[in-house]
């Protein structure tokens, strides 16, 4: 709120329940240009008014930012106004804070309540709850999807194509795996196609971008078991993601803080994926482990040191073991990104005995 006072480049705004943060780095990637200087910043945790000042000193015109917003930070929105809101996807979140679905919603909303009637949303259109909430804003409204022909981008069989119908990437030219990577491709392109960036520089980096550490990030493969880092999933919704990326047997670490989630939401997913064993830990540990019950093989341990422990004595050859958490860290560490680097560096203690 307070930053966007003291600057008039454009603000692109990324927000979600899932995929904010890869999108958000995404996005930056394709815009960054010798004509477009883009900036990260929000909640990421680089403070968008540090940005500005940076701005403000070296009198560079030619700054977009890509802002990654959170529902927390909308509570205390006046006059903020993004040039383009990018919503992600909608889905429960946060109910230890906002209380109910109906104010997480009027949370997100509020981002986009500022915004003149040339300014864009960017929204999920096969997402019901986001369509159903946005699709009547008075905006430029643009839809990405993989299902739908009225989009800017097409999912046209194996390629993702243009409007006008020329190939951008086949899918197995994409750099990052999983179908929930090819909605945060489409979106980023799409708003990269609305500021003017070239399709051939989109196509590029549809087919670079390695991805963002602690999400689905590969860590190591020790015994032929491998090591994934995703600290950046404090959600239901995103352990669902990342447990259908993947083709092998998956031991899944499970814990951390619940933030009001319902557990039981991810027993039809344990029961149709690969998932073989879950280790549950943390404030969240005993709720988790009541929730899955006898579905899944499960223990519960007290924190993430013991947890790693347990899931390489449980591994074996072609296995993968999975920290994804579903839950906020803050009953052992200061955010997911400390939580990724103790999941790492367990990891890395595991390859040198």
């Amino acid at each position: 709120e307070f930053a966007s006072w003291f600057t008039e480049s454009p603000i692109i705004a990324v927000t979600g329940s899932n995929g904010k943060t890869t999108t958000t780095y995404i996005l930056a990637t394709m815009c960054q240009s010798k004509n477009s200087h883009a900036v990260m910043a929000g909640n990421m945790g680089i403070p968008f008014s540090e940005r500005v000042l940076n701005e403000i000193k070296t009198l560079d015109e030619t700054w977009t930012y890509i802002l990654e917003v959170s529902s927390f930070q909308m509570e205390f929105i006046n006059h903020f106004s993004p040039t383009i809101a990018l919503y992600t996807n909608l889905s429960i979140d946060h109910l230890d804070r906002h209380g109910s679905m109906e104010e997480y919603l009027k949370m997100k909303l509020r981002m986009i309540q500022n915004m003149d009637q040339e300014d864009c949303v960017v929204y999920n259109g096969d997402d019901p709850e986001l369509v159903s909430t946005v699709e009547n804003q008075p905006f430029r409204m643009h839809p990405f999807s993989t299902t739908r022909s009225d989009t800017l981008y097409t999912l046209d069989g194996t390629s993702i194509t243009n409007h006008s119908g020329k190939s951008l990437a086949g899918l197995d030219e994409l750099s990052i795996p999983g179908n929930h990577n090819l909605y945060n491709l489409l979106s980023a392109a799409t708003c990269s196609h609305l500021l003017g960036i070239p399709d051939e520089h989109i196509s590029q980096v549809m087919k670079t971008f390695k991805g963002v550490e602690h999400r689905l990030e590969h860590v190591l493969t020790i015994n032929d078991v491998q090591y994934i880092n995703d600290s950046k999933a404090t959600n239901i919704n995103s352990v669902i993601v990342a447990i259908d990326t993947f083709k092998q047997p998956i031991i899944l670490i499970l814990g951390g803080r619940n933030k009001g989630a319902d557990f039981r939401l991810l027993l039809p997913h344990i029961k149709s994926s690969h998932v073989r064993d879950v280790i549950s830990y943390g404030e969240a540990g005993g709720q988790i482990d009541a929730a899955l019950g006898d579905a899944v093989r499960s223990v519960q341990v007290t924190d993430l040191n013991s947890a790693v422990k347990k899931a390489q004595v449980l591994a074996a050859p072609g296995d993968i073991v999975l920290l994804s958490p579903g839950c906020a860290s803050f009953d052992e560490f200061s955010n997911f990104e400390v939580r990724g680097q103790f999941f790492k560096s367990a990891v890395m203690e595991i390859k040198a005995v």
